[in-house]
């Protein structure tokens, strides 16, 4: 069995997605301009989401190119002034598509996390209000995931999130992902499933809460598409969730279904896996939103290859209950069994799945919630304030 590595960044996009961007939808549409003035090729995609005015983040097998103008709230390239291009970007040098190890803390790109805080916090100072600290990473073809997921990782160190992968369709560029601006992406899915990458196939695994056993119900060669055997998930999905609607009708507290009703897609590739696999992997999974929501990886596995795998094109009916959530539908329903009430409005996502780790089947809350926190290393949540007599 593998060794699973997932980076938990979650926090971090929480706190990045407390408000919404003002600028406009313009500053990196021009895919032949952007790619010109910035010397990089962007993977061409099928359909993707238009880009909203973040920072651009380039990444080629020679290095990796931060331009932070957008920060500066314009709405036209044009309307800054020549030096403002001088002040907001800077480059990493990359060898052979190879951060230097001397230029690393582990996983950490020193002197892209050093320019990055310090801009951050610059904006924090200067910008009316909360700014929201979001980027487009354009990343070209052959470069491999184990880079760009340093760079993802650093950026994310440094308060930059959530990454918005880049792809070329037609004329502009595009986000390969479908926007977190809709509210279905404000909360975790009650389904997940993982999308293991190997050298030549990509497939598809379940895990069983609690137990960390691993099921591979699908195996899609390169060159076919992921799009019909997710499709036919998600239908089967809607199918178990509308049965589970069914019984909570009439009960008080329901959240509305479009905050928990889709199935997460978690990309974990393998270090050696080039963007232009995973990029086309998440275009073919865009229309499939709200059902099936692709997510851009969070962190890699390796040994894809030599995992025993278990093939076919459907699910037998427990497997298919694990991928949709169903045994957690009644507590993410109504109210997520108070947890939200349990870690306050500070508390995050990956705080959530650790006390969702103490819920039972019928939503009732086991085991020590302050342990569960001590886990991930969260806060307490505050106490409650006593009513005066």
């Amino acid at each position: 069995m593998s060794k699973r590595i997932v980076l938990v960044l979650v926090a971090a996009l929480l706190a990045a997605c407390s408000s919404d961007p003002t600028t406009s939808r313009h500053f990196w549409r021009d895919a032949a301009l952007v790619e010109a003035e910035l010397g990089v090729t962007a993977v061409e995609i099928a359909v993707g989401e238009p880009l909203w005015d973040f920072p651009l983040v380039t990444v080629s097998r020679d290095a990796i190119r931060f331009d932070a103008r957008p920060w500066l709230a314009a709405k036209d390239r044009d309307a800054l002034p020549p030096e403002a291009f001088e002040e907001w970007s800077f480059e990493v040098p990359v060898q052979d598509g190879v951060v230097p190890e001397e230029k690393r803390r582990g996983t950490l790109i020193v002197r892209l996390f050093e320019q990055t805080r310090e801009w951050t916090r610059r904006v924090d100072f200067e910008a009316n209000g909360e700014p929201w600290h979001a980027v487009n990473i354009l990343a070209e073809e052959d470069v491999s995931w184990e880079l760009v997921r340093q760079v993802y990782y650093t950026l994310g160190q440094a308060t930059v999130w959530p990454p918005v992968p880049v792809g070329r369709v037609g004329p502009e560029l595009r986000g390969a992902q479908a926007g977190r601006a809709e509210p279905y992406y404000q909360e975790p899915c009650v389904g997940e499933v993982y999308l293991d990458w190997g050298p030549n196939s990509r497939h598809v695994t379940l895990i069983q809460p609690g137990e960390g056993v691993e099921h591979r119900y699908l195996v899609v060669p390169d060159g076919e598409s992921l799009a019909e055997p997710l499709a036919d998930l998600g239908q089967r999905c809607v199918g178990l969730w509308d049965a589970g609607a069914e019984e909570l009708a009439g009960r008080e507290g329901l959240v509305e279904p479009a905050r928990w009703r889709c199935v997460s897609v978690i990309s974990t590739p393998d270090a050696s896996v080039p963007m232009k696999r995973i990029l086309r992997s998440l275009a073919e999974g865009y229309p499939l939103a709200p059902d099936i929501v692709m997510h851009f990886p969070l962190g890699g596995i390796s040994g894809t290859a030599e995992l025993p795998e278990r093939t076919g094109a459907s699910l037998d009916e427990a497997d298919l209950g694990i991928a949709c959530g169903t045994a957690r539908v009644d507590s993410w329903a109504v109210g997520r069994t108070g947890l939200d009430a349990i870690l306050g409005t500070t508390g995050s996502a990956s705080d959530g799945e650790a006390v969702r780790d103490l819920l039972s089947d019928d939503g009732a809350l086991e085991g020590d919630v302050a342990k569960a926190l001590e886990k991930v290393g969260a806060p307490p949540a505050p106490p409650a304030e006593e009513e005066t007599p």
